[in-house]
């Protein structure tokens, strides 16, 4: 198996990995991060989310962590775009941000068919989506009434007008 991840064979690489942080009875974490930063290198976007996921809450390397998480977010890994769309939603580890989560949640949803074969995969995306979704509206309706009154009080700030009208119609999706 090392010979073959060794050579480069991406699936290799990638079991190798998972073996240095699963339930084979050790751990060796350089190791897991060592093989799948090389699957992460070929483009992986499996690679990338876990090894983004694994800075993120093992290492607290956030921007590598987000640059990872965004690269297989850009390579199809509907699980990359979910993580991203909570970490948005929640504003926790990186800024709150409604359009990219509403970008994120919209793809997700366009891509749900991908689990029609794992159903139990698929309710928990759902059931994830639908909470950051509601977490989103939420935060989404506090700032909307904010907003409404800035512009009340503002009104010849038109880029602040233009910015309040893309987030109501961002809101009206969420209903």
């Amino acid at each position: 198996l090392e010979k073959a991840a060794q050579s480069g064979h991406l699936d290799s690489q990638k079991f190798l990995a998972r073996t240095y942080i699963s339930d084979f009875g050790y751990s060796d974490d350089s190791k897991f991060i060592y093989w799948m930063q090389k699957a992460a290198d070929q483009g992986d976007a499996e690679a990338e989310r876990m090894l983004g996921v694994y800075y993120l809450e093992e290492e607290g390397k956030n921007q590598a962590a987000l640059r990872l998480l965004n690269q297989a977010s850009e390579h199809g890994d509907v699980l990359a775009k979910l993580y991203l769309a909570e970490l948005y939603s929640a504003g926790e580890k990186v800024d709150s941000n409604v359009i990219k989560v509403m970008d994120l949640s919209s793809d997700i949803v366009a891509h749900l068919g991908e689990f029609d074969n794992e159903p139990e995969k698929k309710n928990s995306i759902k059931a994830r989506i639908k909470k950051v979704l509601t977490d989103t509206r939420n935060v989404l309706c506090l700032v909307l009434k904010e907003c409404t009154m800035f512009s009340f009080y503002y009104p010849w700030d038109s880029k602040f007008s233009e910015k309040l009208q893309e987030a109501r119609k961002k809101y009206a999706t969420l209903n």
